[in-house]
């Protein structure tokens, strides 16, 4: 029985795009959108943290079956480590 990493998975159409972009890129995009909610605090500093949350998670969903437990694993403490940033920020004491 094959295993779920032995064939790679076609990617969907956005996800392709976003593969051609260098990894730099979206990733910069990822950490001005987070550096800049996490400066600019309040209702706009959590809506620019939440579409960095929601990239994140976009990308780890298109990228499961080609990741291996280890990376996911990664990114799902990166994901969970942002939003209590965003909500340390956002809730009052």
């Amino acid at each position: 029985m094959p295993g779920p990493h032995d064939a790679p998975a076609a990617a969907p159409r956005g996800v392709a795009a976003l593969e051609r972009l260098p990894r730099w890129v979206t990733g910069g995009i990822v950490i001005v959108l987070i550096a800049a909610g996490l400066v600019v605090g309040g209702t706009v500093g959590a809506f620019l943290v939440g579409l960095a949350v929601f990239a994140l998670v976009g990308a780890l969903a298109a990228t499961w079956a080609r990741t291996t437990p280890a990376e996911r694993m990664f990114r799902l403490a990166v994901i969970v480590l942002v939003t209590a940033a965003v909500l340390v920020r956002v809730v009052p004491r």
